[in-house]
């Protein structure tokens, strides 16, 4: 009877420490723990190291290189990125301005909604066309003296995410779980910080998002993107 018990254990033993192993799967740069042995197909890429990851009807790709995509940014990304002002608003009001314009700090005002604040010269042409009509009618742009203030919301579509973001003196990273499977992707991005030469120029990026969700859950596949990791050089 103990001999029965013993070998049962070996087979127990052996049989989890060979299913935690294979739940691993090293991509060379990175590596992701998955239910299931994957299967692995190229993807075109230029300057990067692309892939599609398969598994059941579940489906990965990955984007590895100095021009990865970042995806889905979080709300705290895209206002401390001062993304609003890439908002055809906020581009018609000042790509007149030949002056100096100088981002003084965003405030919010509740519900999603936020005012960026500029002060600029008394010089420029920016302040002339000002008061241009057709600029005056848009009520999101605002002039007051020296200062140009801007309102504007954060995309809807951020809402649509939870977010879940990570950062120490050398990695960052953001995984982003669509709300809604059927409307948009889920995803992760990893940033290596020390291979940064500037805010521009990052050699080693990496951005893994669903290609295809099949009968995966929530929780599955937030614990798939927490188990990606870039591998150290």
């Amino acid at each position: 009877m103990k001999t029965h018990i013993i070998i049962f254990a070996l087979f127990f033993l052996i049989g989890c420490s060979s299913k935690q192993k294979n739940d691993f799967y090293d991509y060379g740069v990175f590596e992701i723990r998955l239910p299931k042995e994957p299967k692995t197909e190229s993807l075109n890429s230029i300057d990067s190291y692309a892939a599609k990851i398969n598994f059941d009807s579940t489906s990965f790709g990955f984007d590895y290189g100095r021009y990865s995509p970042k995806m889905t940014l979080s709300p705290k990304e895209y206002l401390d990125n001062k993304e609003w002002e890439t908002q055809e608003n906020f581009i018609i009001a000042t790509v007149v301005d030949f002056g100096q314009r100088d981002f003084v700090r965003y405030d919010s005002l509740g519900n999603g909604q936020f005012i960026a604040i500029y002060s600029v010269n008394d010089d420029t042409m920016f302040r002339k066309i000002a008061k241009d009509k057709i600029l005056l009618e848009k009520s999101d742009i605002e002039f007051d003296g020296d200062t140009l203030k801007y309102r504007f919301k954060l995309p809807e579509k951020l809402q649509e995410f939870d977010f879940y973001l990570s950062e120490d003196d050398s990695v960052f990273s953001r995984i982003f779980v669509a709300k809604d499977f059927t409307k948009y992707r889920s995803g992760k991005y990893i940033l290596d910080k020390e291979s940064c030469t500037n805010k521009l120029n990052c050699l080693r990026q990496l951005s893994i998002w669903t290609y295809s969700y099949g009968k995966i859950s929530k929780e599955e596949l937030l614990g798939i993107l927490k188990s990606v990791k870039l591998k150290k050089n």
